[in-house]
């Protein structure tokens, strides 16, 4: 479940990397839903479709990200040829390690830290924005 909700708490962030796991379950998920929901109500079903498109369309940039692409590349959905090659980009595996758009959202490893301090400061500005299941990541508290 988390990794449908995860995309939902981010629906509108474009930023960071989104990992093939978490794309396909929220585009699949989203797939078995409409589907339920056109054969309950065609109404409900098209509301639900609309609603769901700005978290489909962040999610899949995010996912491009991942691939070390940009996101506006997500727009050649729009051609009917040219989709064919987003969905390659959207099936195949990410960059490992960190690339242009951010950290690897599978690396599991603990941030390095300097000397005794246990907590992590990060050394630029950037929003880390951990995975649905990374919530017991040692991040100071925002109220320090």
């Amino acid at each position: 479940m988390n990794w449908y909700l995860g995309p939902l708490k981010k629906y509108a962030d474009i930023h960071g990397r989104a990992s093939r796991k978490e794309y396909w379950l929220f585009v699949v998920t989203n797939i078995f839903v409409i589907f339920i929901l056109e054969v309950i109500s065609p109404q409900i079903g098209t509301v639900y479709s609309f609603a769901i498109l700005l978290p489909m369309a962040t999610v899949g940039v995010r996912r491009l990200h991942d691939t070390n692409h940009r996101g506006r590349w997500w727009l050649l959905n729009l051609i009917p040829i040219a989709n064919i090659w987003i969905l390659v980009l959207m099936v195949i595996k990410g960059t490992v390690g960190d690339n242009d758009y951010g950290p690897d959202p599978l690396s599991r490893s603990k941030p390095q830290t300097q000397g005794s301090d246990e907590t992590y400061r990060p050394e630029s500005d950037e929003t880390y924005w951990p995975g649905p299941d990374e919530t017991d990541w040692p991040w100071p508290d925002e109220t320090d």
